[in-house]
């Protein structure tokens, strides 16, 4: 119980990055999710890009419209950044957390940082650099204070 009132207070609860085919290359749950497993966001980061792709098919405006950027209910919100070269950025946050889209274009400029000039990441791929993490948990701790 006291790990969930711990994580409540945590205004940011996950980052995902998805590479331009919808796969998962990163993700960061900041509080903990008793009912989703490691798997399971493997599984939304999909049905996030089979949509979010549809939306922007039926669009009437196809050339204007990245596909979703942001969808709220009562317990969460959750905002998209979708770069120029196809990734997508996402963050969960709690309903009143401001400012999420400024939030997820720092997280694109670290993106850049610190995984685009590592030469030896490879695209499409599993982002496994510490800078990254590690400046990444700096900021959401700056994001939650």
């Amino acid at each position: 119980q006291n790990i969930f009132l711990k994580a409540t207070k945590m205004p940011i609860h996950t980052i995902l990055i998805m590479n331009r085919s919808g796969g998962l290359v990163y993700c960061k749950s900041y509080v903990s999710h008793p009912t989703l497993k490691p798997n399971d966001w493997i599984r939304v980061s999909g049905i996030f890009h089979g949509m979010s792709e549809v939306i922007k098919r039926v669009s009437p405006f196809p050339n204007k419209n990245d596909g979703i950027v942001s969808m709220e209910d009562d317990t969460f919100q959750l905002h998209c950044y979708h770069s120029l070269t196809g990734l997508k950025f996402l963050v969960t946050a709690t309903p009143s957390t401001q400012n999420l889209q400024r939030l997820l274009k720092e997280i694109y400029n670290l993106y850049c940082d610190y995984v685009m000039k590592n030469p030896f990441h490879r695209l499409e791929q599993p982002i496994k650099s510490n800078k990254f993490r590690t400046h990444l948990d700096n900021l959401v701790q700056r994001t939650s204070n």
